[in-house]
């Protein structure tokens, strides 16, 4: 592993770039906050003097009088996280495999020394950092540091098993279409039966149960659902690491035009083209020698996902919107 200081303050100059490219979020980095909040909050004397310089502009809260104290809700990580950007100097990131160095010296070999920008520094940070986060991605399948919490979690079975399945059925049943039949085929444990539909007796039992259990309003509400947070259920379309390699492509491409060999009037130069193959293939998105190690493939695929808006999901288990009808709780199960 490979562990690396990220100042909060860098951190809150390109935090505008993670969220716009990359569609970050501060809980990809919970752990990295938390141990930080830690020092601050519930230190009692349990760190040391070199951590807590390390770590925080102001002193922890065991060394304040208590009318200096401002303790988030313990139970909200948001609040606490902005409490490590108001107090904190820096956080600790693990980027596992990838070299900081190596990623700053590849962006760099574009970089015209006296031209150098603050811009190019903060490039430099952001690349560092997406490294981290797609390879806290990688190792924990998507769940980043909630694997435990949401691998028991009810509310996670029909989040990521039960609730895909519903809008795709509800996709099927509010679909326009015009139809020579009303029959409907059901197979199941390699049996297949037709079913006449006399009259949708059929439709009209399950469009009322998937409208009450959802909580979707219509048919583009759940596509969109469909789209966003489930691409990988979705018969057709490009894979998950597909997506994600798209995600950091089009993330990099727009964050280099911010870099000081970005060329006015172009855009996708010969060096820019060349770095984003680099990064592609040190993050082990694009293979070596493969038919997308290439400039001419690189280019036709920038200029198709720019026709798109391109949303990623990072998360394994996304946070969806429930209808006030489900029973979570003890009862859950009895929705499905």
């Amino acid at each position: 592993m490979a562990y690396r200081f990220l100042p909060i303050n860098a951190l809150k100059e390109i935090e505008p770039w993670l969220k716009e490219y990359y569609n970050y979020e501060r809980s990809m980095l919970h752990n990295n906050f938390i141990y930080t909040y830690k020092i601050y909050a519930e230190n009692f004397g349990n760190y040391s003097k070199e951590e807590e310089e390390t770590y925080l502009l102001e002193s922890p809260v065991h060394k304040k009088s208590i009318s200096d104290i401002e303790i988030p809700d313990v139970i909200d990580y948001e609040k606490q996280y902005e409490c490590v950007m108001n107090v904190g100097k820096a956080i600790i990131i693990d980027l596992g495999e990838y070299d900081y160095l190596t990623i700053l010296q590849m962006y760099y070999d574009y970089v015209d020394e006296e031209t150098t920008t603050d811009n190019d520094f903060n490039i430099g940070l952001v690349l560092t950092l997406i490294a981290s986060i797609y390879n806290k991605y990688r190792n924990t399948n998507g769940f980043f540091d909630f694997e435990e919490v949401l691998m028991d979690d009810k509310q996670t079975d029909y989040s990521y098993r039960v609730r895909p399945d519903l809008l795709k059925l509800y996709e099927l049943f509010h679909l326009k279409k015009k139809i020579k039949s009303d029959t409907i085929r059901i197979e199941y444990n390699n049996e297949v039966i037709t079913l006449d539909n006399f009259d949708n007796w059929f439709t009209n039992m399950i469009t009322p149960y998937l409208d009450k259990y959802l909580g979707v309003s219509s048919l583009e509400e759940a596509q969109t659902e469909l789209e966003k947070d489930y691409p990988e259920k979705k018969t057709k379309g490009r894979k998950r690491i597909n997506q994600i390699a798209d995600l950091i492509l089009m993330g990099t491409y727009n964050l280099i035009q911010h870099g000081s060999f970005a060329e006015q009037g172009k855009s996708l130069t010969n060096k820019q083209a060349e770095f984003l193959l680099r990064y592609l293939k040190y993050l082990g998105l694009i293979e070596e020698d493969s038919s997308k190690d290439d400039i001419i493939n690189l280019r036709a695929t920038v200029s198709n996902l720019k026709k798109y808006s391109l949303v990623f999901n990072w998360w394994s288990i996304p946070m969806q919107k429930q209808s006030p009808n489900n029973p979570f709780g003890g009862k859950m199960k009895s929705a499905w």
